[in-house]
């Protein structure tokens, strides 16, 4: 009787690594067709041309670096800044191209100066007119009718994602 059970539980481990391995089998089977139907679902997703939006980012793909420049010029005590310094900055301050160049290419933004002392360097500053922009500005976001319509905004954003179904219960992100 002995030597019965012992094939009995060699032929049943067998078995149940069997089945095991076709569970894992099927698992990661299923694991894969979601993956893949996620892939081609992706894929599937037409990008529809705005031709509007496209003209809109390619007229103002420099407001960023632009921005970027001002603010740092802003952000020294004297309202000037070195060309040089631009010029390490570059890449931090993402210019597309020669700092100089782009910086000539916008003469109503900055103007381009060589200080009194003995400095080699030419220096930059905004123009008069833009600070006064820049100015109020600042004023404008500080202002509370600023901020009220910020906050209704945010809220009315904030009603609308919750009322959007996240996907049924059971499901990752809506897919089955």
């Amino acid at each position: 009787m002995t030597s019965s059970a012992k094939p009995l539980q060699a032929s049943s481990s067998s078995s149940l690594q069997t089945m095991y391995m076709h569970f894992l089998l099927r698992r990661t089977h299923h694991q894969r067709q979601q993956w893949r139907t996620l892939f081609d679902d992706a894929l599937s997703i037409k990008h529809v041309r705005d031709r509007g939006l496209d003209h809109a980012v390619e007229r103002e793909k420099n407001l960023k670096p632009l921005l970027n420049i001002k603010n740092l010029i802003k952000s020294e005590p004297s309202k000037s800044i070195p060309l040089n310094i631009i010029t390490q900055s570059k890449d931090s301050l993402q210019i597309p191209s020669r700092p100089i160049e782009f910086i000539r290419k916008y003469p109503s933004i900055f103007q381009e100066f060589f200080p009194a002392s003995i400095n080699i360097h030419p220096h930059i500053k905004l123009t008069p007119e833009i600070l006064s922009i820049d100015s109020d500005e600042e004023l404008f976001y500080q202002s509370v009718s600023y901020k009220e319509d910020v906050a209704d905004r945010l809220l009315k954003i904030l009603m609308i994602a919750s009322a959007t179904p996240h996907g049924s219960p059971g499901t990752r992100s809506g897919v089955p």
